[in-house]
């Protein structure tokens, strides 16, 4: 070809590359030369024509119109019907619960089409049969349900799993099966968990609020809303894409909570737990063990939810008015031991006094274990952030009672999981990796605590450093060991740990020790790993402020930035 030609390329001949930055293309295949000049090559690539667009859409109707004739077949036949067990999905895309007669799409000629707005309705949402029916189809709810158990403790939600397969069983008009807002809540987090299920999280997403609604209209099965509610106010925030309705379903439901009296379960009294309640009494141990653990895991939720995103807590602060016993184990439920134990909760811990080997005695587990580093993470940040007054009593004595806190949770880990697993009592129990945040969470609060006092504490530097190397070789032990264990929120105490390390090194340098400099940077890269890793598994985290402050350092600043223009 003479250097003066032009080559005309039919329409839709050009690369998709080219064709968005308005370059002209030699249509080389299987790579054209601008794309090879550019170093795109990897992005260069050829749409389908539209008359292979068209012929895929034909092959498809037909195929949509077989099955509708099928459908009809069936129905005129008079054969018994299916039950939902044996209903496969794309049958219920159609929506089989009504005549597939009337449900039939009015599908035109595909000649006269002109774009992909006149696609048939039914083709457009093809979960509008999903949406509608009242029960999932068990087939498909199953696997997502069972999905959300096995990561339940990502979500700070523990229950009875006995007592849950045996209401999960009952029929929807048993008045003690599951609401289905709380099944809808678990299949919409069980889809996050699901390969390939990503793509029916706006259909359970939007069932549930219908499903909220009606159990909220009706003031049915209280409890389950509560745990359905905050299930899908943690969604919101894990997926970036209703922020102000998340916090809505966190708040109202901590508020419901304590309006039905959640926060003043003070004894093992069916009755009186649940005085001027707007639930029901407690059928029996295991179902108020159940509502103990749905109010510490609401207390959770808003202490780490106000840490990483700044925002305000919603139980108050003072913690005098919650009463609520401190959770067992929740076979001590079942088996009665659970009523032998001493009361306890969390007002002497506001003391920071001797109360603490004893509720620990007592409550020697790993949901109180969890409870405990979670209260005493918040204070630690009130503590650590209080400039205004001299809080040297309330300081050291706070550190002591992390410390101990800690010193607990490690004799408890060597004697009864010394080496970390998945199936401590049963598959995906979730007990190791409940104990494993809570050791993150209390070094963290004792890096908090430390940072306040190594302003007048020489000594504490060397204590704070400690803290966050003990920290960061946890979080490596546990990844090598199975990394299936560790929490997307464990970024709060590895954040605190990099940032100790970052300064350790930055000393380091100002005193000319290039050899203890070059050991410190060794760590932080190991801290940084961490939080890499994490990002992958985890990536809403990276949009988070502990993640980000990291730049100041500017150490790690090329990937820091990367992931926060990707935000």
């Amino acid at each position: 070809m003479d250097d003066g030609s032009v080559l005309v390329l039919p329409p839709g001949g050009a690369c998709s590359m080219c064709r968005k930055r308005r370059k002209r293309c030699d249509a080389g295949k299987p790579i054209c030369g601008p794309c090879i000049k550019n170093k795109t090559s990897d992005q260069c690539c050829y749409q389908s024509l539209k008359r292979e667009t068209k012929k895929s859409l034909e092959d498809r109707v037909k195929e949509l119109e077989t099955h509708i004739r099928d459908l009809e077949a069936a129905q005129s036949s008079k054969t018994a019907p299916r039950k939902l067990t044996t209903v496969s999905l794309p049958a219920c895309l159609l929506g089989t619960n009504s005549n597939p007669r009337t449900q039939r799409p009015n599908l035109r000629p595909l000649h006269g089409l002109t774009g992909p707005l006149d696609t048939p309705a039914s083709l457009r949402y093809p979960f509008a049969g999903l949406l509608r029916q009242r029960q999932m189809l068990t087939n498909f709810r199953d696997s997502l349900v069972k999905a959300f158990i096995k990561k339940r403790w990502h979500y700070f939600q523990e229950w009875s799993i006995p007592r849950f397969w045996s209401a999960y069983g009952l029929p929807p008009s048993h008045p003690e099966s599951l609401h289905p807002a709380l099944l809808d809540a678990m299949c919409l987090l069980g889809c996050m968990h699901t390969r390939g299920a990503h793509t029916y999280e706006n259909l359970f997403y939007a069932r549930l609020q219908r499903s909220l609604c009606d159990s909220l209209a009706n003031a049915d099965r209280l409890h389950d809303f509560m745990r359905a509610s905050i299930l899908g106010g943690v969604y919101c925030h894990l997926r970036r894409r209703y922020a102000v309705a998340g916090q809505n379903h966190i708040c109202a439901t901590i508020h419901l909570a304590m309006g039905c009296g959640l926060h003043q379960i003070d004894s093992y009294v069916l009755y009186s737990s649940d005085k001027r309640s707007l639930l029901s009494p407690s059928r029996d141990l295991v179902d108020l063990g159940d509502r103990i653990h749905t109010w510490w895991g609401l207390y959770a939720i808003d202490r780490i939810t106000s840490l990483v995103l700044g925002t305000r807590a919603v139980i108050p602060i003072h913690e005098a008015s919650i009463a609520t016993i401190l959770p067992c184990s929740l076979d001590e439920y079942a088996s009665g031991v659970a009523r032998r134990a001493a009361y306890s909760c969390i007002e002497p811990l506001r003391t920071h006094s001797a109360e603490l080997a004893r509720i620990t005695g007592a409550h020697n587990n790993v949901y109180t274990f969890r409870t405990i580093s979670m209260i005493m993470l918040y204070q630690a940040t009130a503590v650590s952030q209080d400039v205004s007054t001299d809080r040297a009593c309330d300081l050291h004595a706070s550190i002591d009672a992390v410390s101990q806190l800690i010193n607990e949770m490690t004799s408890y880990r060597t004697r009864v999981c010394p080496a970390f697993s998945c199936t401590r009592e049963y598959e995906d129990d979730g007990h190791d990796a409940t104990l494993i945040f809570a050791l993150f969470m209390a070094y963290a609060a004792m890096i908090q605590l430390l940072n306040r006092a190594v302003v007048k504490d020489v000594e504490s530097w060397g204590h704070r450093l400690a803290a966050a190397q003990a920290c960061i070789a946890l979080g490596i032990e546990v990844r090598e060991t199975d990394s299936s264990l560790l929490h997307g929120l464990t970024h709060v105490s590895w954040c605190s740990s990099y940032e100790i390390l970052a300064w350790e090194m930055i000393r380091l340098e100002a005193l000319g020790d290039t050899e203890g400099a070059a050991a410190a940077r060794v760590e932080l890269d190991e801290a940084m790993g961490l939080i890499r890793w994490l990002v992958q598994e985890f990536d809403a985290i990276k949009y988070t402020g502990h993640i980000q402050n990291l730049a100041r350092f500017n150490v790690h600043t090329a990937e820091l930035d990367r992931w926060r223009k990707n935000s």
